[in-house]
């Protein structure tokens, strides 16, 4: 009797995407995106404004429908899942948005347990249990009954962090993580990004113009352009390019907005 064959490994890929293009109106935003990311990596994407990455983003949560092209996510094709399925594929995905988009009327503790509540969860000590130890993994643990217009904008980001990953996701996704916040401010919350991807295992992509938080945040960093990959390495090769368009790219020369 033949013994039986151990499980397949899981797809090293968490996010394949091949020739994937989006039109609104007359607008050609990604033109035929093919690249690869890596379970449990830190991958940043940059790019000039109005390049796709935001797009891109909303096209992997499957919130907005692909022009052409696959777009696999954990082993599978969500371009043409039903919404019912897409509402499976979104649970595997944290986002976290440029503005953090907490509930303003809801305490940091009712905006951080509402993910549950909406996965039906209704044992309110078990939900306050996983609020209190999510925000004390994103060092806010004291800050449970304030409104969001009581924090500073770091520690809205943080709320807003805890909130991404309270479902315990595969992957988070974060645009503009480090927006409008100061330097210091931005730092802290590049290394909880960092922190939080490997401490859990995930896989977080970081949509940033921030050129200091990718040696922090990203194992690799894709540069998209003219609504294609440009350049896909670490940030170690991004940075010691000798190719003029990265060049004033990243020292914020080109004509680019950046």
């Amino acid at each position: 009797m033949s013994a039986t064959p151990p499980p397949a490994s899981p797809d090293p890929a968490f996010i394949r995407v091949k020739d994937l293009t989006k039109t609104i109106g007359e607008q050609h935003i990604l033109r035929g995106v093919t690249l690869e990311i890596a379970r449990g990596s830190g991958v940043a994407i940059i790019g000039g404004s109005g390049t796709g990455k935001s797009v891109f983003l909303k096209l992997v949560m499957g919130l907005i429908p692909a022009t052409a092209g696959s777009i696999e996510v954990d082993g599978v094709e969500i371009t043409k899942l039903s919404e019912r399925n897409l509402g499976q594929h979104r649970r595997k995905i944290g986002l976290l948005f440029q503005d953090g988009a907490l509930f303003d009327s809801l305490t940091v503790e009712e905006n951080v347990g509402f993910p549950l509540v909406e996965a039906g969860m209704r044992d309110k000590e078990k939900i306050r249990q996983k609020v209190k130890e999510t925000l004390e993994a994103v060092d806010l643990g004291e800050h449970l009954q304030k409104l969001p217009s009581s924090l500073s904008g770091g520690m809205r980001k943080r709320a807003a962090l805890a909130r991404a990953i309270i479902t315990n996701p595969q992957c988070v996704l974060y645009d503009e993580p480090t927006s409008g916040l100061d330097p210091v401010v931005a730092d802290s919350i590049d290394h909880l990004i960092r922190r939080t991807q490997r401490r859990r295992g995930i896989t977080s992509v970081v949509v940033t113009h921030d050129m200091k938080s990718l040696k922090t945040v990203a194992d690799q960093v894709i540069y998209l352009r003219e609504g294609l990959v440009y350049f896909s390495g670490t940030p170690e090769e991004l940075f010691s390019s000798k190719d003029d368009v990265i060049q004033q790219f990243v020292e914020g020369r080109s004509g680019e907005s950046s």
